[in-house]
């Protein structure tokens, strides 16, 4: 019995307290192989903000803060070595300043608007190596002479209009308004049109147009009489016709041929004689 017996699991329950916001782990959860520790990281940065006065906070807006301090950026060789060849190397205003060391938070608040970026970018290049501006004119102009082509080959408004692919205007409105003359007189003439009932009256309709009908045969039912209704007479007719094709047409044993009707009425006509 105590194999059968069900393990019971004890719960044990946990008090409610308020969380502490502030807490943090001792080892990062999302650290990286050769990333540093982050208590080096906050550390550090205690001690440059510390050393320059710079803020703690990027959401600071203090009247005290100091300016941001911008830097250039280098422009990246290009990939392609034709027009790598071709750029020359810009000089900037800020080279011949001196180097003002950044550190701490500072060095990563440094940015560039989006003016400066566009107005030191350098001037166009041919992106298409070995190719001259005449090159490209010829090019275009024989692209243009295949257009004007194409589209001397499209077939023109009247055509489509005599495909009836292309309507004209003034057609889909004297369409419009015959398609609306038309609906006024059918709607007319429905109108004026008649009831089922008056035409009933006037037997203009047969039973047969609103009333579904099914065709059958024809039987006359005047012969037709159930055998409990049946006459003395029609039941010597009935016999007459039986005892007339069994002596005529139907083969009757010899053993069973003096009891029909014929074989008595022979016997009676022998005995008279």
């Amino acid at each position: 019995m105590n194999r059968f017996r069900k393990k019971r699991t004890i719960v044990e329950e946990v008090a409610a307290k308020e969380p502490d916001l502030n807490a943090r782990p001792n080892k990062p959860v999302l650290k990286k192989p050769g990333a540093p520790n982050r208590l080096k990281l906050i550390q550090r940065k205690i001690k440059s903000a510390a050393a320059g006065n710079l803020p703690s906070r990027l959401t600071d807006d203090s009247e005290s803060d100091t300016d941001i301090q911008y830097r250039d950026d280098i422009p990246s060789p290009h990939t392609n070595p034709a027009i790598a060849s071709r750029l020359l190397p810009q000089r900037f205003a800020d080279e011949d300043d001196e180097d003002v060391p950044l550190s701490g938070l500072a060095a990563r608040v440094n940015r560039r608007d989006t003016l400066a970026k566009r107005l030191d970018v350098p001037d166009p290049v041919d992106d298409i190596p070995n190719q001259t501006s005449d090159d490209r004119r010829l090019l275009m102009h024989k692209a243009s002479i295949k257009l004007e082509r194409k589209l001397s080959e499209r077939p023109s408004a009247e055509e489509l209009e005599q495909r009836n692919i292309l309507k004209a205007k003034d057609g889909s409105i004297s369409s419009k308004k015959a398609m609306e003359e038309t609906k006024r007189m059918l709607l007319r003439k429905l109108s004026f049109r008649p009831t089922i009932q008056e035409l009933k009256d006037k037997q203009i309709i047969k039973f047969s147009d609103y009333v579904e009908v099914t065709e059958a045969d024809v039987y006359d039912r005047k012969a037709d009489k159930p055998w409990t209704r049946l006459t003395p007479t029609d039941k010597a007719l009935i016999r007459k016709e039986l005892n007339d094709f069994k002596a005529t047409e139907m083969d009757v044993h010899e053993a069973s041929r003096v009891f029909t009707r014929h074989a008595f009425s022979y016997l009676i006509i022998l005995r008279k004689a």
